[in-house]
């Protein structure tokens, strides 16, 4: 349903015969929504009471009038989609009565807090905040989502997340935080996500010198690290920061102005296929640095300082495919 103008809802009516069957998902775009009569009201009239997705998206005045009430009757929603309405703020027990929503989407809106009791939704699986305004993540927002597994709060202005704020997400696989305002990490703060596979901490302001060297040690299942783009100048990474992750796959650092590499950043990162050090300002190498990643076929090393490299640094790596030394200042490779 896209509106053009305002609709009157209350002569909204359609006769029982006129009910479209077997509709799944419902969307209202740009519409003036109601109080009176329910949301949920108008759309038994349009489709029954089988919808599980409803996306409410341009909708600017839902800020003031989105409340429990307003979201109650859809029993069998799976699917909430609030995005792109400018909502500022939303009210504490908002999605109780979605008991079996798994996926909720509040992306492009001005949120600037998530308050205690908003996610009290059991069976969510998937939830997407980006780009809204969030400056602090409290270590009670997420408390109740055990089943969560992908949550995204890229393009936020977040400054502070508090310990123990993912402890309850068990089941956590993906966590994307990139392009915030983030200095630093409390040590233990992914310490209980013990199913995490993927995680982004691109274009932050971290400094790579207040993070515990074992910040991912117990996330042994995780096989992506993105941390490209980091806005604050850090020289190196901690030592063996990406040590013993033994189903790490794909490590991505590009351009974050490094100038070198503790020699055993990658110890025992065995399964490592990819990794990618382009466009910082490495200057030397140590020459074991890669000697436990023999099933490496993929090594971006390129815009960076290196003038030499040490002998056989490479020597190990019999499934390199793509090696790519470009914009760098060597002159003679052995």
């Amino acid at each position: 349903v896209t509106c053009s103008n305002t609709p009157n809802w209350l002569e909204f009516h359609l006769g029982k015969g006129l009910k479209i069957p077997n509709i799944k998902e419902i969307s209202f775009e740009r519409c003036q929504l109601p109080s009176e009569p329910s949301l949920a009201y108008i759309t038994k009239q349009l489709i029954g009471d089988s919808v599980e997705e409803l996306t409410l998206e341009g909708n600017y005045n839902l800020t003031y009038g989105l409340n429990r009430h307003y979201l109650q009757g859809f029993k069998n929603i799976t699917r909430l989609t609030l995005s792109n309405n400018q909502l500022t703020n939303l009210t504490s027990h908002l999605f109780d009565d979605f008991t079996r929503l798994t996926t909720l989407n509040l992306r492009e809106n001005e949120l600037q807090e998530l308050p205690e009791g908003l996610l009290i939704i059991p069976s969510l699986k998937s939830i997407e905040l980006g780009s809204n305004r969030v400056e602090t993540i409290k270590n009670t927002a997420f408390k109740s989502l055990e089943n969560l597994e992908l949550l995204n709060l890229w393009n936020n202005r977040l400054i502070e997340i508090q310990p123990g704020s993912f402890d309850n997400l068990k089941s956590l696989k993906s966590i994307d935080m990139h392009t915030n305002n983030l200095t630093t990490l409390p040590d233990d703060i992914f310490a209980k996500l013990s199913q995490l596979s993927s995680i982004n901490l691109s274009q932050n302001n971290l400094n790579f010198d207040s993070l515990a060297p074992e910040l991912f040690h117990r996330n042994t299942l995780l096989e992506t690290i993105i941390i490209v783009e980091n806005k604050r100048n850090s020289t190196t990474l901690p030592k063996k920061f990406f040590a013993n992750l033994r189903n790490l796959e794909r490590v991505n650092i590009r351009g974050n102005k490094l100038i070198n590499l503790p020699e055993d950043l990658l110890i025992n990162a065995s399964n490592l296929q990819y990794f990618n050090a382009e466009r910082n300002s490495i200057e030397k190498l140590d020459g074991y640095i890669f000697k436990d990643c023999k099933n490496l076929t993929s090594i971006n090393l390129s815009d960076n300082r290196l003038s030499d490299l040490p002998d056989q640094i490479f020597s190990t790596l019999d499934r390199l495919e793509q090696l790519d030394l470009s914009g760098n200042n060597l002159h003679i490779i052995k």
